[in-house]
């Protein structure tokens, strides 16, 4: 989808302009006008049309052509970067100590999955945006790394869950694989580049030993 500068493509007064181009013809009377002398040498002739009703003949240049798809898809771009990206936690549960050989409990804080944002309106253009989830990457910190959910939150039994079988202090690392999506004027979704966000925290692991006493 393209427009050319001075508004071709944008409506006016209930107005909706377009061109028509004649790539067979150069520098010729058209509907009783000439269109004057050609601006450019890649410069092409075209009628500005209002609806179905011809407004006249135009030069139209490559410097007067604006990509509207490219334009509509950098501003989805920078809207999911500065705006849509979470900025994700993990929680554990023991939360101050788990134990050895009993599995810990992980979820991720502040992303719930999916997320839709209001419409952005730009370049006489209605562009929505909409992000969800792929793969998550767990790496315990021990050598396990597998792929998983967003587990669920405390008291609820977490869909991530892992054993350390050393005491220790283990950082454990989420990977959440992004999947961000944009349309225009409500049309098909397009697809951008996945994005990735990464949480950490330090877990510590203890040993724990039952002691048996007399009285």
């Amino acid at each position: 989808m393209h427009a050319v500068r001075g508004g071709a493509t944008e409506s006016s007064g209930g107005c909706a302009w377009r061109l028509q181009f004649f790539p067979e013809l150069d520098d010729v009377p058209l509907f009783g006008e000439n269109p004057g002398e050609k601006p450019h040498p890649e410069a092409r002739l075209a009628l500005l049309m209002c609806d179905a009703a011809v407004h006249g003949p135009v030069w139209v240049a490559p410097q007067d052509v604006i990509d509207l798809d490219a334009l509509a898809r950098r501003e989805a771009e920078r809207y999911v970067e500065e705006v849509l990206r979470p900025d994700v936690s993990i929680g554990a549960n023991p939360a101050g100590q788990g134990l050895v050989g009993l599995p810990s409990w992980f979820w991720i804080d502040g992303f719930d999955g999916s997320v839709t944002a209001p419409p952005i309106s730009a370049f006489g253009m209605t562009i929505e945006v909409r992000m969800a989830t792929g793969t998550v990457t767990w790496d315990f910190g021990d050598g396990t790394v597998v792929d998983g959910d967003l587990g669920r939150a405390y008291p609820e039994a977490s869909t991530v869950q892992h054993a350390h079988r050393r005491s220790g202090t283990y950082t454990v690392t989420a990977t959440l694989d992004l999947v961000p999506e944009y349309r225009v004027d409500g049309g098909p979704w397009l697809t951008l580049p996945n994005l990735a966000a990464t949480a950490s925290v330090d877990h510590p692991v203890a040993q724990r030993q039952a002691v048996v006493t007399r009285r």
